[in-house]
């Protein structure tokens, strides 16, 4: 949306899809709430005329008690972590309930960010066994330390060399967050026949595939979006109960006032930050 690449952005607009505030205020017939609770909260509507998008970066919130995306924090979550749980709960959509990723399957992830990062934890806990494919260093250390990835920098490792060293036959499964089209043309020669292909990046402009080793192979292609509040609530427990980790990941917190810097410094350094917490 900062750089006008997110579909149909307006300005102004208010943005934010993810956060978590206290209970203030309940109507009278409300018994599943009360004042003083810690919820997580997906998008609420804006009452003005300014562009919403999804309407999450607001001082205060009137919700619906019934609100599907909207439930307590479990015990042992902390607040700032809980504020970011679309990005676990997106992974969670794609490997867990849209692909079905199994035990001993091969998976590999391109880009290993915020959901690159759930998506190779999620599969982990699964019970795949983690490739971690990213050009930072760093990042692919915390892959494997908390998925028990094997970390591939395209930088300085032959990727298809190292994955046939490992399943000779090729991968199972691929989870691209790299939106990188000539990655992923490369990437489809990683994978062993009938084997299935995730596009879990967000995909901008228009994207040149090369199709003839989808083809050969007869591969899948999956196409997940968003997340559910379902996922969201069981990524809230695998956190809470330390099944799933993501302190580390938080690089950055920062107030209201100081946030256009952080934006300057993401425009000028987009790898910079894993995730910023902006303390409302």
């Amino acid at each position: 949306m900062l750089t006008g690449k997110f579909l149909d952005t307006q300005y102004p607009c208010v943005a934010g899809y993810q956060k978590v505030g206290i209970v203030e205020e309940v109507g009278y017939a409300v018994t599943n709430y009360r004042l003083g609770d810690i919820i997580f909260l997906r998008s609420t509507k804006i009452a003005s005329d300014i562009f919403s998008s999804w309407g999450g970066h607001t001082g205060y919130s009137v919700v619906s008690a019934l609100a599907p995306y909207m439930f307590k924090l479990p015990r042992g979550l902390e607040n700032h972590l809980a504020s970011l749980l679309v990005l676990p709960a997106v992974g969670y959509h794609g490997v867990a309930e849209v692909m079905g990723i199994e035990k001993d399957q091969w998976v590999a992830v391109i880009g290993v960010g915020m959901i690159g990062q759930f998506s190779a934890q999620i599969a982990h806990l699964l019970g795949a066994k983690v490739i971690a494919i990213d050009l930072c260093d760093d990042r692919l250390l915390f892959a494997q330390n908390h998925a028990n990835a094997l970390g591939i920098n395209p930088s300085k490792t032959d990727v298809e060399a190292e994955i046939l060293r490992y399943c000779r036959d090729g991968l199972d499964a691929i989870i691209d967050t790299s939106s990188n089209s000539d990655i992923i043309n490369q990437s489809f020669h990683w994978l062993k026949n009938k084997g299935r292909y995730c596009f879990q990046g967000y995909y901008p402009e228009k994207t040149s595939l090369d199709l003839l080793q989808p083809h050969i192979k007869e591969l899948v292609f999956y196409n997940p979006i968003d997340s559910t509040p379902e996922g969201a609530y069981t990524c809230a427990q695998y956190l809470a109960t330390g099944k799933m980790e993501m302190e580390s990941m938080v690089s950055c917190r920062t107030s209201l006032e100081n946030a256009p810097g952080v934006y300057d410094r993401l425009i000028e350094e987009p790898n910079s930050e894993m995730s910023i917490i902006v303390e409302w």
